[in-house]
């Protein structure tokens, strides 16, 4: 890859908007993995967009479903949407094969991938590193992965960029010749200058390897106040991440992650996203974000959060309602 490849953006979610303005029409049909990241989601609703979503495995996004779906509905995807390291909100990785297979259904149906990589610095210090980003598997100008310095350096930067396949790239140069760009040829000169100091005197690395081990550290904190609060012995359940911002956990039987997150918001104090905010079929799932706050402040919303969850069981609601004790 050459620096011909690449291409600044103002960020994931400006990314995301401009390339639905650029590449998708309303009632297009465009393919997710599920669970996926819920603000994506809302930009591809807003945008008339039919999401049909993927189920995922210990090794990502299911790939085979891809091809089923397009075999059984003769539909083939404007795109598909995919984070495929330490995916938000279920921290999974696409394992090799599969970004291989995935790449090649897209040149084979002339579809494009457009891949979120934004958590693939962040693996926690002696973690497996994950496979090359999905641009590398790319032999037909079909993918376009996007990374994020609002991640791996600064939330406030808004600064992220395009990778491509090619310098020829027929996807980079829709993008490049777009109406937005027409004024100045890029976005954010004054953040990219920074930045580029940064790569340069060797910061930036140094800022990068601290954060993950800080999010490693916190993700540690977070899980084992999560077990000494019982909430496992609750029916509890979470695999431990590798990377990322998250853990997703699975809830016991018969809690649903949206009345949960009213009770534990009025009475408890504790914020989370409900996993049906991912994928309609993840009621029973919430996600912890574990990225922001200190590891002292971390382990006190695990508390927080057992608390609301055994309250909810002994049938408390938000609004003073009361349900039926289910344990």
């Amino acid at each position: 890859m050459t620096a011909d490849t690449l291409f600044a953006t103002n960020g994931i979610s400006g990314a995301l908007a401009m390339l639905v303005s650029l590449f998708a029409e309303k009632g297009d049909t465009v393919y997710t993995e599920t669970p996926s990241y819920f603000l994506a989601l809302s930009i591809f609703r807003e945008a008339g967009l039919n999401i049909v979503q993927i189920d995922q495995d210990e090794d990502g996004m299911i790939v085979d479903q891809v091809a089923a779906k397009i075999k059984e509905t003769g539909i083939v995807p404007k795109f598909i949407y995919t984070v495929p390291v330490f995916s938000n909100p279920a921290a999974k990785t696409l394992s090799d094969s599969r970004r291989t297979q995935l790449c090649g259904l897209a040149a084979e149906h002339d579809f494009m991938i457009f891949a979120d990589e934004v958590y693939h610095m962040l693996g926690f210090p002696g973690v497996e590193k994950p496979p090359k980003p999905l641009v590398y598997y790319d032999t037909a100008d079909k993918v376009l992965s996007l990374g994020s310095f609002a991640k791996i350096c600064a939330p406030a930067l808004r600064l992220g960029w395009f990778q491509a396949s090619t310098p020829d790239s027929k996807i980079l140069s829709k993008i490049f010749n777009c109406g937005m760009l027409d004024s100045s040829g890029g976005l954010n000169p004054i953040n990219c200058g920074i930045v580029e100091m940064m790569i340069q005197n060797g910061s930036l690395q140094t800022h990068m390897e601290q954060t993950a081990a800080a999010l490693g550290a916190r993700a540690t904190v977070l899980a084992d106040a999560i077990k000494a609060a019982g909430l496992l012995e609750l029916g509890c359940s979470f695999p431990m991440p590798r990377g990322g911002y998250f853990i997703w956990m699975s809830l016991p039987e018969g809690v649903d992650g949206r009345e949960l997150l009213a009770l534990a918001t009025e009475k408890y104090k504790v914020l989370f996203l409900p996993g049906a905010a991912a994928g309609p079929s993840f009621i029973r799932t919430l996600r912890l974000s574990f990225s922001y706050y200190s590891p002292e402040d971390v382990g006190v919303g695990a508390q927080r959060l057992a608390e609301a969850i055994k309250a909810f069981g002994n049938g408390e609601r938000a609004g003073g309602k009361v349900g039926d004790k289910m344990w």
